[in-house]
């Protein structure tokens, strides 16, 4: 009996503990089912989760790079149009600086052209005249008992250079004739009956006034004027002058009718 009863209660024992491990077995196999389920769900869901924040952060980061890349394209455009503003600018003070370098540099080694000296006729008259300020171009005068007129003139340099070998040519009307050859004047071939030359090989400095030179000039016919006309040339005057020209009134006794000169030409 107590052989049975031993192998009864080992027996027992035994399918006691074959229960409790099948138990603790199914028990086992539940929980990792629960928990690949919860680990599924979990991933499930964490990837879920990550996709939606992963759309929402890729569409921030659209929206972000949308507006960066707007305001970049307005930072160009703004940067653009400096730059088109500032190579106006430059181009406009290059094309100023250009032009003044070669308007500095057409003067560089070029100075100013000398003045040319310019000489001014007047009738010498009573003697008392300042030809360079008031020269004297009408003067009334008496002719001799012959009809013949004294025409005192002279001339003055009335530049600040100096006049070099002049050439001067003095004209009367064409109705008038020298009554004498003036002294120191001559008449090439070919020139005008009415007009003579003279030169001088000297200098005149400025301020300076020739001696007094006198022309005999006699009308043909009754005049109560006539003139005579002054031109120069030199070498540091340039070309021929102009004709200056003055007016002898004449205080005569003719008989007749009076007549107007003819101009000089």
């Amino acid at each position: 009996m107590r052989r049975a009863w031993r192998i009864g209660i080992i027996a027992g024992g035994l399918l006691y503990s074959l229960i409790l491990w099948h138990q603790q077995s199914v028990n086992l196999t539940a929980s990792r089912h629960d928990q690949q389920q919860i680990v599924a769900t979990a991933v499930n869901n964490s990837n879920e989760h990550s996709d939606q924040h992963s759309d929402t952060q890729i569409a921030g980061v659209k929206r972000d790079l949308a507006g960066v890349s707007k305001h970049s394209d307005q930072q160009i455009d703004s940067i653009r149009t400096d730059l088109k503003g500032s190579m106006v600018a430059v181009t406009g003070l290059i094309s100023k600086t250009t032009g003044d370098l070669n308007s500095a540099i057409a003067k560089v080694g070029k100075p100013d052209p000398p003045e040319r000296a310019r000489l001014r006729f007047s009738l010498r008259g009573d003697g008392n005249v300042d030809v360079a300020k008031s020269p004297l171009v009408a003067y009334a005068l008496k002719p001799d008992t012959a009809g013949v007129f004294s025409v005192d003139f002279t001339f003055q340099n009335v530049s600040q250079a100096t006049a070099s070998k002049i050439d001067f040519w003095i004209s009367i009307c064409t109705d008038c004739i020298y009554s004498a050859e003036p002294s120191n004047f001559e008449k090439p071939s070919g020139m005008n009956e009415h007009m003579r030359h003279r030169f001088l090989p000297g200098i005149l400095n400025p301020g300076v006034t020739i001696e007094t030179t006198t022309i005999l000039v006699k009308p043909i016919k009754p005049l109560p004027w006539f003139d005579i006309a002054f031109k120069y040339s030199c070498e540091t005057c340039g070309s021929i002058s102009d004709p200056q020209t003055a007016r002898i009134l004449a205080l005569n006794e003719w008989h007749g009718p009076i007549v107007r000169p003819t101009p000089i030409k």
